[in-house]
């Protein structure tokens, strides 16, 4: 795991991307709720003032699979808060998977070699025949970026305007609205692609654990435990062997472990890992815990959304039935 981008402790794969499924799912939550604003329907708002015409705003809303009327016909005209919480959710999902792609993109360099593409998933270069470049994350980044120009166009067409109807706001505030839906799918298309198809690198992930004494924090907090040192202490003592080792030329995390018994010395990366089992770290049970819940929370949305595409087939065939009474 990389902290202000140099190595900080041992984690796993799956850590990592239990990480941003974390995040992801919070943005799932908020997309989830944008249904409470498209869920209200507007009919007999007419120009912002209602209509003295007797019309049954409820059965025409449940004909067309709204859940509730709009309550004001001034705010139904003059509010655009759909579109802006759109906007808003996208360009949050949006840098969260730029930031993702950041990190692929970092890591698939020569420098770490942490993952390895397919060629079909890479370009080259038209002068540097020895290239190989994973372009599509900088896409993933270049699109994301767009979401959040066009979120900001928005509420600076909708800044100072009249709370009714205007062109401001429902002409120019939703100017590239659908260029945002087309580049959140392409988004969501690479990212799902670029991330089943990247293949981890185990010999490189040991080799950066290990030039960067990534255990250092888990043998200090085995000195506070077994050794009944103060974490201040061992966090100098450890600090001081690396600072040796480095101005002697020999290897830090030879010094290091020299502070640990054999058995702990004799340990994959992996153990420094998995004893991380509390507050939320890699350890293997947390790990599986979180894996569950990840799948778990897939499911219910899976579902939210059946249920939902189910109330509008039975809206549209009750819609149906009502017109060929009239017709």
């Amino acid at each position: 795991i990389y902290s202000q981008f140099q190595v900080a402790q041992v984690g796993t794969y799956a850590y990592y991307l239990l990480a941003v499924e974390e995040a992801l799912a919070r943005d799932q939550h908020f997309l989830k709720e944008l249904l409470f604003s498209l869920d209200e329907c507007t009919i007999g708002a007419a120009a912002g003032c209602g209509t003295s015409f007797s019309i049954n705003r409820e059965l025409i809303a449940r004909l067309l699979g709204f859940s509730r009327c709009s309550p004001n016909a001034l705010d139904a005209v003059a509010n655009r808060d759909l579109a802006l919480r759109v906007l808003s959710s996208l360009s949050i999902l949006g840098t969260t998977l730029s930031r993702m792609a950041q990190d692929y993109q970092l890591w698939t360099t020569q420098e770490f070699a942490f993952f390895d593409l397919p060629d079909n998933l890479c370009g080259s270069s038209s002068m540097m025949p020895q290239k190989k470049n994973p372009y599509l994350f900088e896409v993933i980044k270049g699109k994301s970026a767009t979401l959040n120009g066009m979120l900001v166009q928005a509420l600076t067409c909708m800044h100072n305007v009249p709370f009714s109807n205007s062109v401001e706001t429902s002409v120019e505030a939703l100017q590239g609205i659908d260029i945002v839906l087309k580049n959140m799918s392409d988004i969501l298309l690479l990212t799902e692609l670029l991330v089943s198809k990247a293949r981890p690198v185990k010999a490189q992930f040991n080799k950066s654990i290990n030039k960067g004494v990534a255990v250092a924090t888990g043998v200090a907090e085995y000195l506070v435990k077994e050794k009944k040192l103060p974490f201040r202490e061992a966090h100098f003592k450890i600090g001081e062997k690396i600072s040796r080792a480095i101005s002697q030329q020999v290897d830090p995390l030879e010094e290091v472990f020299s502070l640990v018994s054999d058995g702990l010395r004799a340990q994959k990366a992996i153990f420094w890992a998995h004893a991380n089992e509390y507050g939320g770290g890699p350890g293997k049970n947390t790990t599986i815990k979180s894996y569950q819940s990840a799948k778990r929370r897939l499911r219910i949305d899976v579902n939210w959304i059946k249920s939902i595409e189910r109330r509008w087939e039975s809206a549209e065939i009750k819609l149906q039935r009502e017109i060929k009474k009239i017709i």
